[in-house]
């Protein structure tokens, strides 16, 4: 198996990259399909979420081929590996210190208005809490936090997720539903 990373990692160089940027479809593919590999075994090892590792792996995508088109930014091409795993590694912090920052606001807020799952996340344990907030969709993650720990005004998180007014209460009574399944298959029973 180190045979094999080894003589791929000569592939990444100036060329390889270059044609990465131009949009060369054999290269395009094998960079998504090695990359895919890579990154779904180094997320296996640290995140229980099936579906946090697939954010997690899309959005390093999406940043490395950002940076990718910049001119400049990739200095060593022939590190494109440890970039793609350092990447992956800030990606996967930021979800975490943002359920983090969410889960000790669910703590640090007890007051007498607040709806039974705030109740609940206050005495459940932070880590359950922090994998479920992880675990979510990025669009659930934003509503919740800009909901509840942002505390945004309803014409706020109507202009920032473009929905009626009308709509809101679905968006984020399916946003809490989301959230409340995931947390009772984190909590230990």
């Amino acid at each position: 198996m180190a045979k094999s990373t080894h003589a791929e990692s000569h592939l990444f160089d100036a060329d390889y990259v270059r044609a990465l940027k131009e949009g060369v479809p054999q290269i395009e593919e094998h960079f998504a399909a090695y990359f895919e590999n890579v990154l779904r075994r180094y997320l296996r090892r640290r995140m229980t979420s099936a579906q946090l590792v697939e954010d997690i792996r899309q959005e390093t995508f999406v940043r490395v081929l950002r940076l990718l088109k910049d001119p400049g930014r990739l200095r060593f091409p022939e590190r494109l590996g440890a970039l793609m795993v350092s990447i992956c590694n800030n990606v996967r912090h930021e979800y975490f210190r943002g359920a983090q920052r969410w889960a000790e606001h669910a703590e640090s807020s007890p007051d007498g208005k607040s709806d039974p799952e705030a109740l609940a996340m206050q005495k459940e344990p932070r880590r359950a809490i922090i994998q479920t907030f992880a675990a979510l969709s990025e669009r659930d993650r934003e509503i919740l936090r800009a909901a509840h720990v942002e505390q945004c005004s309803r014409r706020e998180l109507c202009r920032r997720f473009n929905v009626p007014e009308s709509y809101l209460p679905v968006i984020l009574h399916r946003a809490k539903l989301r959230f409340r399944k995931l947390y009772l298959q984190h909590v230990p029973h």
